[in-house]
């Protein structure tokens, strides 16, 4: 029998929003460190809450596949090459990583994916739901600069999108001021901390990128510098994000507060509203926002 969950947007307090995101991670991670494998769909539909105990569960694990069968780098960071189509995306785009909307150089789904997934899902909510410093007008084009960004490309015959998520990492775009959560300093340094390690992780991807491209020719090896080996990077594995939820659910500075539970409904599942629709939707010629659960795109 099927244990009973209820959605994310149902939870109480702070703490139990990271609570719930951090056994999804744990999930996660006992998934890749026994099977070699990545869910491939973390959203806000994939982390539930266990209605008995309160805890995280993550499910949905039809996307799942083997790690030399999506790409994931090696210790040394380099792609593994294989046959993907790159018709094919999985996710929810208001959670998918700026490199897989964006997925004319970004190549097969990797362990760093599914990690960017997890800190949209909680960036999302900690707007949506938790007292903070952005305006309503701040909020609004966080939404649309960033989890709903979104434009078609003629030439690849499909949607693409990313730029926002890429920016925000590697720029702070669209947060004026820095985030600041009313009374929820533990999760607002965990903010500051993992996008610190994004921040690592998206600038070693550019410099990695430059780097192959003129590896054939000395006169441009001056225009970029050398990636840090893939191990040094905070990313490279679950390790330092896991550490960090720890430390962060093991402070005190928690709010019991959130804003009006009624901020999370339109991201319900099956339930919409404009110009947040995110129903689920194979529709190859519906724009991005409209589409949750992506397949063929």
């Amino acid at each position: 029998m099927a244990e009973a969950t209820t959605h994310l947007s149902e939870f109480r307090e702070a703490k139990e929003l990271v609570q719930v995101v951090a056994d999804a991670f744990e999930a996660h991670s006992h998934l890749y460190s026994k099977c070699n494998a990545l869910h491939k769909d973390v959203n806000d539909n994939t982390i539930l809450i266990h209605a008995a105990t309160g805890r995280g569960v993550l499910v949905d694990w039809d996307q799942v596949n083997e790690e030399n069968e999506i790409g994931q780098p090696t210790s040394s960071g380099k792609q593994v090459e294989e046959e993907v189509s790159p018709l094919y995306r999985t996710g929810a785009w208001y959670f998918m990583s700026g490199g897989l909307l964006d997925d004319h150089y970004h190549g097969a789904h990797t362990l760093q994916d599914d990690f960017e997934s997890f800190f949209h899902v909680l960036l999302y909510y900690a707007l949506k739901c938790l007292k903070n410093n952005q305006t309503e007008d701040q909020i609004e084009e966080i939404w649309r600069e960033i989890f709903e960004e979104s434009r078609y490309d003629c030439s690849r015959g499909r949607y693409t999108g990313g730029w926002g998520k890429k920016l925000m990492f590697l720029q702070h775009w669209k947060f004026k001021n820095p985030l600041v959560l009313t009374d929820n300093e533990a999760l607002e340094r965990w903010f500051c901390k993992a996008w610190a390690a994004f921040y690592q992780y998206s600038d070693w991807r550019v410099n990695a990128a430059r780097a192959k491209a003129y590896t054939r020719s000395d006169r441009f090896r001056d225009l970029f510098r050398e990636p840090v080996p893939f191990d040094s990077l905070a990313l490279h594995d679950h390790g330092y994000l896991r550490e960090l939820f720890m430390t962060t659910l093991a402070k005190d500075s928690w709010s019991q507060k959130r804003k009006d539970a009624s901020a999370a409904r339109d991201s319900q599942p099956y339930l919409s509203k404009i110009p947040h629709n995110r129903e689920d939707s194979d529709d190859e010629d519906a724009p991005a926002r409209k589409r949750s659960k992506t397949a063929a795109f």
